[in-house]
């Protein structure tokens, strides 16, 4: 019995030399406990020494843990990428919400920036602390570009740099410029249905939800005249997060995320991000700042982003413009940012 116990112990010092000897890949997805919540993660990368990228989806509600493997493979050879759901997303939402929502339960758990701010800084010291990395860098999106950077600006200690796409500056001063130019653009082509949609919409700020993502529904609209169209394959699910109940959660919670972003006036329920604006903050970083814009985002436009980008002092900024792309992650637009997180590697 003692021979057998041995083999089997040895057997097992061989696997794991194996694992995280000669071969440092890592690929791992499980809850973690941050700020009392259970939170979805993703850690892939063929080599758990390489630098490590933290992901921070926008919506706020859109998760991309589901497409880690589509839009993130060829990362993966450089970096070691971490997906996140965040909370009031996913299956992070999946895992504290029930099986059935009301409106009692949406007034009782309130998603709150501050705490989603205490949530992503909390996740960074554990992966510091799991992956044995003093700093990471953090790669953000539209929401999670409004996010990241606060994160930045809380605990730049933490990062070693900061890329982003579709950057907000602040979410009044988006809507307004991407109200007004879009009510230009559809009266001088013409475009008499959109324009009159849009007027009986009204200029933002909107009360509900609905307002607002009907106002969403019209730029996206507008954009995909422009914006080169990505193939369906770009977004292929993982099959381990492709099930009825994953897909279950993730509508779950863009619902239950959009209401507190947007905000709904008859619920009580104050906007989740409407009070910060960086153009009224202190301009200066103690991080590297990249931006990505698309050429033909107009949510987040870069008429909005350059003047404050102008003003802010950084160890090193940039700005980019990616022709042909829109709001959304875009195989371009991952190219532009994998490009800049290589350089930073030389």
């Amino acid at each position: 019995m003692k021979i057998v116990s041995l083999i089997i112990f040895f057997i097992s010092i061989s696997c794991i030399y194996t694992v995280y000897g000669n071969n440092q890949s890592i690929d791992e997805s499980r809850f973690v406990r941050i700020a009392g919540k259970d939170h979805w993660i993703s850690i892939r990368g063929e080599n758990r020494a390489n630098p490590v990228i933290l992901v921070l989806h926008g919506g706020p509600g859109s998760v991309l843990s589901p497409y880690s493997d589509s839009l993130f493979k060829k990362w993966y050879q450089d970096f070691v990428i971490v997906n996140w759901d965040q909370r009031g997303a996913g299956k992070t939402f999946g895992k504290n919400a029930p099986d059935t929502l009301a409106e009692d339960y949406f007034l009782k758990e309130p998603l709150v920036f501050k705490q989603m701010l205490k949530d992503g800084l909390e996740l960074t010291k554990y992966i510091t602390r799991y992956l044995d990395k003093k700093q990471l860098i953090v790669l953000g999106g539209s929401w999670g570009s409004l996010l990241g950077l606060r994160m930045v600006q809380e605990s730049p200690s933490l990062f070693s740099a900061y890329v982003a796409c579709a950057q907000v500056v602040s979410f009044p001063k988006n809507y307004d410029y991407a109200y007004r130019y879009l009510l230009k653009e559809t009266e001088q082509t013409q475009a008499k249905e959109v324009a009159e949609k849009l007027k009986e919409l009204g200029p933002p700020p909107y009360s509900s939800p609905k307002q607002l993502g009907q106002f969403l529904r019209l730029l996206r609209h507008w954009e995909r005249r422009s914006v080169q169209p990505v193939t369906a394959h770009f977004w292929s699910m993982n099959p381990d997060y492709d099930t009825p109940k994953d897909q279950k959660h993730r509508f779950m919670g863009d619902d239950y995320s959009f209401l507190y972003f947007s905000g709904h006036e008859k619920l009580g329920i104050r906007p989740l991000a409407m009070h910060i604006d960086f153009s009224k903050m202190n301009p200066s970083f103690k991080v590297p700042l990249y931006f990505v814009s698309g050429e033909f985002d107009i949510l987040t436009s870069i008429d909005v982003l350059k003047p404050w980008f102008e003003r802010i002092e950084a160890p090193d900024k940039e700005l980019y413009i990616v022709k042909g792309a829109g709001h959304d992650w875009s195989p371009s637009i991952l190219q532009k940012q994998l490009s800049i997180v290589k350089k930073l590697r030389q």
